[in-house]
């Protein structure tokens, strides 16, 4: 098989892959989440503290705790935020149908699954998983 038909066969698969539910999913979910100005000042603020606390010790103790404490705040918010669940849990699903794709790659590849990856090949990745 010549190159260009994998590139072609590659490509139907990408337009295939931005038709499944799933990807349609996290589209109209990230969609509605970027429309709301709270999700997104949650977004960014929850980043922000994310990487504050990451760096927070190189804090004095007393600022530290400010931070940890305003962290896990916004913390609670953004994880019970509705459009903030949803996109991440649209993310999750798309994920998932990356990996199992992934597998099916890379056993057509390698003849072998990676470790952990055998559950990945819905129909078994011997037959190239049949979905």
């Amino acid at each position: 098989m010549a190159r260009s038909d994998v590139w072609l066969l590659t490509r139907q698969l990408a337009d295939a892959l931005a038709r499944t539910p799933e990807v349609e999913r996290f589209r109209t979910t990230e969609e509605a989440l970027l429309a709301d100005p709270e999700a997104v000042r949650l977004v960014r603020r929850h980043g922000e503290l994310r990487r504050r606390v990451a760096s927070a010790g190189l804090l004095a103790p007393a600022e530290r705790a400010r931070v940890v404490r305003e962290f896990l705040a916004v913390e609670a918010q953004y994880r019970n935020h509705p459009l903030i669940v949803a996109h991440q849990e649209a993310r999750a699903e798309l994920d998932r149908l990356v990996a199992r794709i992934s597998d099916i790659l890379n056993f057509a590849v390698t003849g072998r699954l990676r470790p952990g990856g055998g559950a990945g090949c819905p129909g078994g990745c011997g037959r190239l998983g049949s979905p």
